[in-house]
C-alpha cells in the first residue's frame, strides 16, 4: 500500500487482493501461516448436519498432505432479523463518497482511497453491504454535503441500513457550516432520521458549553445529537444542561476509560428521561469472544438502547505524521504496519482496523465476523423472549425463565471491555450451551 498527496490532500492507495477459491502458497517447515477461510451456507439450506472437507496439497506431488473437516449444524429455525432493530447497533467509519471530505492537517485528511467517483462509489457499497451484513442497523459517515448523502442514504436504504449518523461539526473546513436545514431535509426526505455527531467527548475535552449550544442548534433544526461521553462526565455533562432542547438524544458510553468501572456495576441501567444510553469499546483487540459478547448476550442483558464499537476501520492520521515528522524507527505508515504510529508520532495506540483495507473492499478477521455471531445471539435471545411472553404452558416458561435470568446474570459479571484468559474461555462455553438451549425451546414453540 502507499500515500498519494493531490494538493494539500492526501489519499490512501490500498494494496490488490487476490480473491480465488484455490490458492498457491508456501509454507516452510517448522513454521506457521494464518488463512482467512470463509464458508456460505445458503439460506434456504435443509436442516440437519452438513461436512466440509478442506484439502492441503503438496505443489510438487499434488499427494494430500492434511484435510481439514468442518462440521457445520443447520438449526430448523428462522432467525427473525428484524429483532435487531429493537436496539440502535451503530458502527464508526470514517467513509464518504465525496472525495473533498476532511480538512488540512486534520486526522480526517487521508480517509479516502485514491481514484475517481465510480471507484469510491463501488467501495462505499462493498463497506456498506459488509456492515449490514454482519447485523449493524447503522453506521457513521463523513459526507455532509446534501448531494453526496442523498448518493449515500440510497446505498444505506438498498443495504439494509436505516439509521445514519453525520459528524456535524469538529472534521470539516474550519468555517463551514454542516448543519443546514438543506442536509436535514434531505435526509427526512430519504425516510431516515437526521443525527448528528458533535464535539468527541464533551466534559472529558472540555467542549460542553459548546456541545450544549450544538445540541439545541440540532433541535432546532428538527434533528437529533449523538455524543461519545465517558461516564465520570456524565452526570456534569447533564447538570450543566439548562433547557430541554439542550440535551442529548443518544449517549454512548466509554467502556475503557474515565469511570467505565463504575459504568459496569451500574448494569442493567435504569434510564428515565429523553436519551438514548449506548455503549462503544474497541473491536478491533484481537479476542472476538468480547465482540460476541458485547453485542449480543452482554448488550440485551445491560439495559442499554445500543451500541457503537469505535471503529470499522481508521486509516492513520498522515497528515499529524508528516507534519510532524516520519519517525522512521516505526517503519513504513500503514494499517497493516501495528507498529506504526495511529494519532500521532509519540502516540501508544495500534491501529484501528477491525478490517484491513484492500483495493476491492476490506479483508475480514476473526473480530469482525464474532460480531456478526453476537448480534444472532441478541436475535435469538429476543426471539425467545417474545415467544415465550404470552406462554400458556406454566413449565416451559419457568424454563425459559430461568436460562434468562442465568444468562443475564453471568454476562453482567464482566467488570471491563477487557477479558481475562478465564473469562474468554468461560464465555466460549457458555455461548455454546446458551445457543443450543435457547434454539431447542424455540424449536419447542414451533
Amino acid at each position: 500500500d502507499s500515500w498519494k498527496k493531490v494538493g494539500a490532500k492526501w489519499y490512501y492507495q490500498p494494496p490488490h487482493f487476490l480473491e480465488a477459491e484455490e490458492i498457491l502458497t508456501s509454507i516452510e517447515s517448522q513454521a506457521t501461516k494464518r488463512l482467512l477461510i470463509e464458508l456460505e451456507v445458503p439460506e434456504h439450506i435443509d436442516a440437519g448436519h452438513y461436512k466440509v472437507e478442506l484439502e492441503i496439497t503438496d505443489i510438487d506431488s499434488g499427494a494430500i498432505l492434511r484435510e481439514v473437516n468442518f462440521d457445520i449444524n443447520v438449526s430448523d429455525i428462522r432467525l427473525n432479523k428484524e429483532l435487531r432493530n429493537d436496539y440502535d447497533l451503530f458502527i464508526y467509519t470514517k467513509l464518504a463518497l465525496d472525495p473533498k471530505v476532511g480538512r488540512q492537517n486534520s486526522f480526517i485528511n487521508g480517509q479516502n482511497n485514491f481514484g475517481d467517483q465510480k471507484y469510491q462509489e463501488a467501495l462505499f457499497l462493498n463497506n456498506v453491504n459488509d456492515i449490514a451484513d454482519k447485523g449493524f442497523n447503522g453506521a457513521f459517515i463523513m459526507d455532509w454535503r446534501p448531494s453526496y448523502v442523498k448518493k449515500a442514504l440510497n446505498i444505506f436504504r438498498d443495504s439494509g441500513l436505516s439509521e445514519v449518523i453525520i459528524y456535524g461539526k469538529p472534521v470539516v473546513t474550519k468555517g463551514q457550516k454542516v448543519l443546514t436545514k438543506k442536509l436535514v431535509n434531505t435526509i427526512k426526505n430519504k425516510g431516515f432520521e437526521p443525527i448528528f455527531y458533535g464535539y468527541d467527548e464533551p466534559g472529558g475535552n472540555k467542549k460542553l458549553k459548546q456541545q450544549l449550544a450544538l445540541n439545541e442548534e440540532i433541535f432546532n433544526l428538527g434533528a437529533s445529537s449523538i455524543n461519545a461521553i465517558f461516564w465520570d462526565d456524565l452526570s456534569g455533562s447533564k447538570a450543566a444542561i439548562k433547557k430541554a432542547a439542550q440535551n442529548f438524544d443518544y449517549l454512548t458510553i466509554s467502556m475503557g476509560s474515565h469511570g467505565a468501572k463504575k459504568f459496569f456495576k451500574q448494569l442493567p441501567l435504569v434510564s428515565d428521561g429523553p436519551t438514548k444510553y449506548l455503549a462503544y469499546w474497541h473491536p478491533h483487540v484481537e479476542n472476538p469472544i468480547r465482540n460476541r459478547l458485547y453485542i449480543g448476550f452482554w448488550l440485551w442483558s445491560s439495559g442499554l438502547h445500543g451500541v457503537s464499537p469505535h471503529a470499522y476501520y481508521i486509516l492513520p492520521h498522515i497528515a499529524r505524521y508528516t507534519k510532524e515528522g516520519e519517525g522512521s524507527e516505526r517503519g513504513p505508515l500503514s494499517p497493516y504496519n501495528d507498529f506504526s504510529m495511529w494519532d500521532n508520532p509519540y502516540g501508544v495506540f495500534r491501529q484501528h482496523a477491525t478490517v484491513y483495507p484492500h483495493s476491492k473492499g476490506v479483508i475480514s478477521t476473526l473480530q469482525w465476523e464474532a460480531i456478526k455471531e453476537g448480534v444472532t445471539d441478541l436475535i435469538l435471545i429476543r426471539q425467545l423472549e417474545k415467544l415465550s411472553k404470552n406462554d400458556g404452558n406454566f413449565l416451559r416458561k419457568k424454563r425459559v425463565e430461568k436460562l434468562l435470568s442465568e444468562i443475564r446474570r453471568s454476562a453482567l459479571k464482566v467488570k471491563s471491555s477487557a477479558l481475562s484468559n478465564i473469562e474468554t474461555q468461560q464465555f466460549l462455553v457458555l455461548f455454546d450451551e446458551w445457543r443450543f438451549r435457547i434454539k431447542q425451546l424455540i424449536i419447542e414453540y414451533h
